[in-house]
């Protein structure tokens, strides 16, 4: 069990702290760069690469779970069921709050799973960018976007840290039209993100707004 306790300890939190960088986005030479919000979607972020590129034609550009996403959800998972199951297996006495946080990461993990199994895709025949392995135009969850409603790419970073654990995550958006924005990806592999964000940019002929482009000043 002593494992398990400190395999707990370790692993990254979900904890966000964004540092304050200056930022002017009038350099892409758009409007619709100084309406849109410059800050995350999403806390947290990914300490792994959680998806891989994929085109299984010249009309469809997709994102799919990378493999390492699938190991370190298993690895979560198992974590999970032995911390739940090895003192009923030992016959020893544990603390309700271990096997407690045995089923919170099984939990977790079969969660990641499931996040990590549904597909970004941008398929050109269809016109749209919807989530999920078949195109529902209506979702409740995750609507589907179509293509010519989307402006440009945005790229962003940013800080999770807590205890012992500190990396940075990138997020790759679309921007819409309406200013409003659509997360694609999440994950701290910033050059995979970036070479992501330069294939789909010419796979849609539209722009990439990568912060780091329009940096002004960096505060610590």
């Amino acid at each position: 069990m002593r494992k398990a306790e400190d395999f707990l300890h370790k692993l990254p939190p979900l904890s966000r702290k964004t540092p304050y960088i200056d930022i002017d986005p009038r350099i892409f030479g758009h409007p619709l760069a100084t309406e849109i919000d410059w800050t995350p979607l999403e806390q947290g972020g990914n300490f792994i690469k959680t998806q891989r590129r994929y085109q299984p034609s010249p009309t469809r550009m997709g994102f799919k779970a990378a493999r390492r996403a699938w190991v370190y959800n298993g690895l979560v998972v198992l974590l999970g069921l032995i911390t739940f199951v090895g003192p009923f297996i030992r016959e020893e006495s544990s603390p309700l709050w271990l096997h407690l946080a045995g089923l919170g990461f099984m939990a977790l993990g079969v969660g990641l799973w499931i996040k990590a199994d549904q597909r970004r895709i941008f398929d050109k025949e269809l016109g749209y960018y919807f989530r999920g392995k078949t195109f529902k135009k209506e979702s409740s969850t995750y609507p589907s976007i179509p293509l010519h409603d989307i402006v440009a790419l945005q790229i962003l970073m940013e800080h999770v840290k807590g205890g012992k654990s500190d990396y940075k995550s990138y997020e790759l958006n679309l921007v819409l039209k309406d200013s409003k924005r659509i997360m694609v990806l999440d994950h701290a592999d910033k050059d995979q993100i970036k070479e992501d964000a330069a294939q789909l940019s010419t796979f849609l002929n539209i722009p990439v707004w990568n912060y780091e482009d329009a940096i002004v000043t960096r505060h610590s």
